[in-house]
């Protein structure tokens, strides 16, 4: 109960019950006050409008109750439930409760044209629509490029969906990247999402957090899907958690191939799993169907309610408490590696899972590294997904780090999607609460950059009274002189973030750098500087000190400080730092 990368699902069946997240948790305890922080995505009080609270955010609550959020880094905000309440933004929330009228801060950037249906053209926003009808959008962090709400106007969109029903567009929570032509069932085509619907029929899909790579919405569609899932027994409907990679020829209980999974059950019949990080192989959904498993489970005794925990692998004829037959069982050490046709070119599927704890040094609790990759020594590379979550690995100070990486077709110059999630906690210095930066390129190798996005966001890093610094950068087609971009860290990565402006900047503009003789384009992007490193020279050359607020203050003031100059002949000219 210490330290746990999970899915949640808290109190019952019941709508309000769900408390489902991705996320990294430090419990006290199994109470409800236990919660500390929390990484995820919430739906907390009931199926009724108002009863959302979805966000991808750092939560720290003292309770389960309404009024228990004390800070939380979001998108969403409400002036009402009234469909025209929402206006558009991307900020940052501070709630006293759950009512509506709750919320109390909000930092946004909108880009509206009018509330009709046609006048989105493109923006970084959060939707909510009117009622559940299946063009009921409700929640969405993303960025969208529509036409209009015509169903074929989606294009590129990074968010979190709910739907009302259980139809082929009843998808109910979905934090993804899609990429549709219409929203007829054979649109999806590339989806990293969570997703919660009621059986295995086509809309049964529980909770999801997975690669989709699907022609259409058909029980055949499926074919690679990174996951978790839930259901209540081995009834089509019975899985209960699972993270997986799957590969279904349909819907059908005999389509399941392969499968890296964590199952709960509470004994041996075919309800019964209760813990088991695995790879299935099941000819059938009958409790004689499993062929081939490698897990991690432990049992005490040979009870079906036996199971506590163990790290082992087993191998299984049937679901027979008299079925085991081999069982390798080392404690606090797992390492789980799942190969397909790895000697092929066609590379499928390579999956590592390695969990260390308390191996290397006290200090070093868990270690988690997830790696799936399909066709990689193809030069046509579909998708590479690494999750990778430290804590406390390097230094006592540095908590957590989680790295999410999802690319399709890398190595082809047609770059369609690039998503990095990095999130550190008291990595830099002991100011530094908070870092999170989520980047979204799309066609980053051509010179007309469609989109670029990267959301920093920081807590406690200027003063107490400043708790929460959100920065969020969308650029289109190239840089807008309205944009700035606060750079948090030490010289290295101000370096980074320089090099790469002036680069793009001259990339952009057709300038080759290389040339002796050529005319740099000025940037058209300022840049701020909050000290969070080792030395901070710039900041000491720029404000003669590496104190936070000071850089703070001139940020927000919009201050030009000037510490570099260019001598040539009998002109200078001053470059702004």
């Amino acid at each position: 109960g210490d330290v746990c990368l999970c899915v949640l699902r808290r109190s019952s069946l019941r709508p309000s019950g769900w408390c489902v997240c991705l996320c990294v948790l430090r419990r006290s305890s199994l109470r409800p006050s236990g919660w500390c922080v929390c990484l995820c995505v919430l739906r907390r009080s009931s199926l009724r409008p108002s009863g959302w609270c979805v966000c991808l955010c750092v939560l720290r609550r003292s309770s389960l109750r309404p009024s228990g959020w004390c800070v939380c880094l979001c998108v969403l905000r409400r002036s009402s439930l009234r469909p025209s309440g929402w206006c558009v933004c991307l900020c940052v929330l501070r709630r006293s409760s759950l009512r509506p009228s709750g919320w109390c801060v909000c930092l946004c950037v909108l880009r509206r044209s009018s509330l009709r249906p046609s006048g989105w053209c493109v923006c970084l926003c959060v939707l909510r629509r009117s009622s559940l009808r299946p063009s009921g959008w409700c929640v969405c962090l993303c960025v969208l490029r529509r036409s209009s709400l015509r169903p074929s106007g989606w294009c590129v969109c990074l968010c979190v969906l709910r739907r009302s029903s259980l139809r082929p567009s009843g998808w109910c929570v979905c934090l993804c990247v899609l990429r549709r032509s219409s929203l007829r069932p054979s649109g999806w085509c590339v989806c990293l999402c969570v997703l919660r619907r009621s059986s295995l029929r086509p809309s049964g899909w529980c909770v999801c957090l997975c690669v989709l790579r699907r022609s259409s919405l058909r029980p055949s569609g499926w074919c690679v899907c990174l996951c978790v899932l839930r259901r209540s027994s081995l009834r089509p409907s019975g899985w209960c958690v699972c993270l997986c990679v799957l590969r279904r020829s349909s819907l059908r209980p005999s389509g399941w191939c392969v499968c890296l999974c964590v199952l709960r059950r509470s004994s041996l019949r075919p309800s019964g799993w209760c813990v088991c990080l695995c790879v299935l192989r099941r000819s059938s959904l009958r409790p004689s169907g499993w062929c081939v498993c490698l897990c991690v489970l432990r049992r005490s005794s040979l009870r079906p309610s036996g199971w506590c925990v163990c790290l082992c692998v087993l191998r299984r004829s049937s679901l027979r408490p008299s079925g085991w037959c081999v069982c390798l069982c080392v404690l606090r050490w797992c390492v789980f590696v799942c190969v397909e046709a790895v000697l092929s070119p066609a590379l499928r599927v390579v999956c590592v899972f390695v969990c260390v704890e308390a191996v290397l040094s006290p200090a070093l609790r868990v270690v988690c590294v997830f790696v799936c990759v399909e066709a990689v020594l193809s030069p046509a590379l579909r998708v590479v997904c690494v999750f990778v979550c430290v804590e406390a690995v390097l230094s006592p100070a540095l908590r957590v780090v989680c790295v999410f990486v999802c690319v399709e077709a890398v190595l082809s110059p047609a770059l369609r999607v690039v998503c990095v999630f990095v999130c550190v906690e008291a990595v830099l210095s002991p100011a530094l609460r908070l870092v999170c930066v989520f980047v979204c390129v799309e066609a980053v190798l051509s010179p007309a950059l469609r989109l670029v996005c990267v959301f920093v966001c920081v807590e406690a890093v200027l003063s107490p009274a400043l708790r929460v610094v959100c920065v969020f950068v969308c650029v289109e087609a190239v840089l807008s002189p309205a944009l700035r971009l606060v750079c948090v860290g030490g010289d290295g990565m101000f370096s980074e973030v320089l090099h790469g402006l002036v680069s793009g900047t001259q990339a952009n503009h057709g300038v080759d750098q290389d040339l002796p003789d050529a005319r740099l384009v000025p940037c058209s992007l300022r840049i701020g500087i909050i000290p969070a490193g080792s030395t901070d020279c710039v900041c000491y050359s720029t404000t003669g000190t590496n104190d936070p607020v000071t850089s703070a203050l001139h940020i927000i003031l919009g201050e030009r400080l000037h510490s570099v100059t260019e001598h040539s002949g009998c002109e200078d000219a001053r470059l702004p730092a």
